[in-house]
């Protein structure tokens, strides 16, 4: 099997809501269709989440310097995430689980913690302001007893229910940072005006199927 050059998904960085609704939409399901297959990653951290960003790095990139193309002297030029869908592709040590190698633990469920966990650290945690949608399927996922997490599936519906109640209009949004000055701010929320919400709507659209919303309530 021969794959594609992959990067760190969040390199380069985030830039707007709906890039963030399609991430964890994406890797929810990748976690689910892995679980449905009897798949466990038990590995599943933000250094192991690769993607394919031959969208938004037409020309490519230097496989030893990520911030230059092919050529090894021309600065990468990334398009918009959210113009271009893209693919995405160390041990966690936070699941209570992993305290001790006594217990016997269920793969399935780590793989949702860490999930969680990465959700928790690489866009809520101080990195991102406007996110907070995320907070309860976070809480969901990190849920200390592994007995009483949610299953991938699970996890998978909460977030259609969540994302069907985002504005499509606020897919556009620029992801504000703690460290943004006022002036920086208003600026980006005005390109992000202007731009307009073209035809966005894949991004909050129902994957397959029906799905329960109990979990979300």
């Amino acid at each position: 099997m021969v794959m594609p050059i992959l990067r760190p998904f969040d390199d380069p960085d985030f830039g707007a809501r709906g890039e963030v609704v399609d991430f964890v939409t994406q890797i929810l399901e990748g976690m689910s269709f892995m679980h449905v297959h009897l798949v466990a990653h038990a590995d599943l951290t933000a250094a192991n989440v690769m993607m394919d960003a031959r969208p938004i790095l037409p020309k490519g990139w230097h496989f030893a310097s990520l911030g230059f193309t092919p050529n090894g002297y021309e600065s990468i030029k990334p398009l918009a995430r959210i113009d271009y869908p893209k693919a995405w592709g160390g041990r966690d040590n936070d699941p209570p689980e992993l305290a001790t190698t006594r217990v016997p633990f269920d793969q399935y469920k780590l793989d949702v913690f860490t999930v969680g966990n990465i959700l928790l650290k690489e866009f809520r945690k101080q990195k991102y302001f406007g996110l907070e949608f995320l907070d309860g399927l976070i809480k969901m996922m990190m849920t200390p007893d592994w007995r009483r997490r949610p299953t991938a599936q699970d996890a998978l519906d909460c977030w259609i229910n969540i994302r069907d109640s985002i504005p499509v209009a606020s897919a556009r949004w620029p992801l504000r940072k703690p460290e943004e000055s006022v002036g920086e701010v208003v600026v980006n929320t005005l390109t992000a005006a202007r731009s307009g919400v073209h035809n966005l709507r894949y991004l909050f659209e129902e994957v397959s199927g029906s799905f329960s919303l109990s979990m979300c309530s």
